[in-house]
């Protein structure tokens, strides 16, 4: 889009573009995220402690386990909104015998709000990887009954665990006895 002089001299569809590569950039670098830290996660205290944030009831609602989940998806949905955008605006105000084909430039005062405000949707990008940043750090570093898990999760977890590995081994059993069935 910006290769094209009539696109990136036009400053609605310039901002409106510029303001969905940004929102793209922040989905992509979450989602990233998430990939890397997913593979971390592969103990099933962990789990079973994102689970437990999950379902809690009291939790704050500017920030929490379900909001930083959801980041991903809400930036490339606002990135979708401002890519349409850019495209309408280009399609609807350029071609027209009305219209010169290089629209004028803002002003000197008008220049700066498109500025500002892309400026501002990136320092909030900033903030959330932050915040999703410090999140992710403590949930890694909790071990335990130490950090004031109750112990009735960390048990049920243990017989979970050792209820599945005996079920594995009767099974393992009777596959190598011939008892299988089929």
């Amino acid at each position: 889009m910006f290769q094209n002089q009539e696109m990136a001299y036009d400053p609605l569809v310039r901002m409106t573009a510029l303001l969905s590569l940004t929102c793209a950039l922040w989905s992509l670098v979450y989602g990233c995220i998430y990939i890397v830290q997913s593979a971390m996660v592969k103990s099933m205290y962990k789990a079973t402690r994102w689970t437990q944030e999950i379902q809690k009831t009291a939790t704050f609602t500017l920030w929490n386990v379900q909001i930083m989940l959801a980041l991903p998806g809400v930036w490339l949905a606002w990135s979708m909104i401002f890519f349409i955008a850019s495209i309408l605006a280009f399609v609807w105000r350029s071609g027209s015998k009305k219209n010169p084909s290089t629209p004028s430039p803002l002003g000197p005062d008008a220049e700066i709000g498109p500025r500002v405000f892309i400026s501002v949707l990136f320092i909030l990008g900033i903030a959330y990887f932050g915040t999703i940043l410090n999140t992710l750090q403590e949930y890694g570093r909790v071990s335990g009954a130490a950090e004031g898990v109750d112990m009735e999760t960390m048990d049920a977890i243990g017989e979970g665990r050792a209820r599945r590995d005996g079920e594995g081994e009767r099974e393992r059993g009777r596959e190598g006895m011939g008892c299988v069935q089929g």
